[in-house]
């Protein structure tokens, strides 16, 4: 329509996010002419706003890697997309205890005990229909990889739903975790550098947002990167800042460093572009005879 000259009118009024998440979109992609509905100006804080914040840029010092088939998967984001909602699931539990037990104290002292059915129950089910998170990633491979993770995490606390950036097009999620998967001394983005599909990853969330990447990457030079430059030097700025490196936070730091270890063990941190040597810009030979010892010795210790 519009390029038959049919005129087009802007909705300028959101009725989504919190304002803290729609600011940098707002001003980015559109010009600072959006509104914030009244309903996002009166949002409360939620059960895990002490813990995981409205939003955050988390930077994961990983590595991509690249199926077979060609799409791109990080394992390491993966492990801190997983510890956050392992978070978020702590947090909503512990509150939704204490109303249980504030529900069953007040129908202690109304006389009602004598139903057959605990007293906290209906509290209890009613916090836990309240939310919803959404995994969101550009590739298919880390899609793929995080929906055969969660299924064995199972809450009834949460609804999970995990899907590409194509995929959550008109949807949104009381929590967006944005998996970006990225990760390399180039500063390469690839699908990244999609405006479009960066607009519709970023706008799907209510209540918080979180950004999970390899802030170098995507803070390169590169053109393709302009977009991803201005979002996290933008989140730098705020009061207080919104980038935090996963090694400095208490929760994620031992998570990554387990995930450190296990790739030792499993001997997978010595092969060429691994997260211990895949960011350094000098060459690292690995003899395969030293191999062959640390794999004697991994014998030796699970035997």
């Amino acid at each position: 329509l519009q390029e038959n000259g049919h005129p087009s009118n802007l909705l300028n009024t959101q009725y989504r996010m919190h304002p803290e998440i729609s600011l940098w979109p707002n001003n980015a992609f559109y010009g600072s002419s959006l509104l914030d509905g009244p309903n996002v100006l009166r949002y409360d804080a939620k059960p895990w706003h002490d813990a995981v914040a409205r939003y955050g840029i988390v930077n994961v010092a990983g590595a991509e890697e690249t199926t077979p088939e060609g799409s791109k998967f990080n394992a390491l984001e993966i492990e801190v997309c997983l510890k956050v909602i392992q978070v978020i699931v702590g947090e909503i539990r512990k509150h939704t205890e204490a109303a249980s037990k504030e529900a069953s104290a007040s129908a202690s002292a109304s006389g009602s005990s004598g139903s057959s059915e605990s007293p906290g129950a209906p509290a209890r089910l009613a916090i836990a229909k309240l939310f919803t998170l959404g995994v969101i990633s550009p590739y298919k491979a880390q899609v793929v990889m995080l929906k055969e993770r969660l299924q064995r995490f199972n809450s009834p606390l949460l609804d999970i739903e995990v899907k590409t950036v194509d995929g959550f097009q008109g949807q949104e999620k009381d929590i967006i975790i944005f998996s970006t998967v990225r990760a390399n001394k180039g500063g390469r983005v690839g699908f990244l550098k999609d405006e479009r599909r960066l607009n519709v990853a970023i706008t799907r969330a209510k209540h918080s947002l979180l950004i999970v990447g390899n802030v170098p990457t995507l803070t390169s030079s590169g053109p393709d990167a302009a977009s991803w430059r201005t979002l996290i030097h933008e989140a730098r700025r705020r009061n207080p800042p919104c980038v935090h490196d996963a090694t400095d936070d208490r929760v994620l730091k031992p998570a990554v460093k387990q995930w450190m270890n296990d790739q030792v063990r499993t001997g997978q941190m010595l092969e060429p572009g691994s997260n211990l040597f895949g960011e350094t810009h000098w060459s690292v030979n690995i003899s395969a005879e030293y191999k062959s010892t640390l794999a004697a010795k991994r014998n030796g210790l699970s035997a």
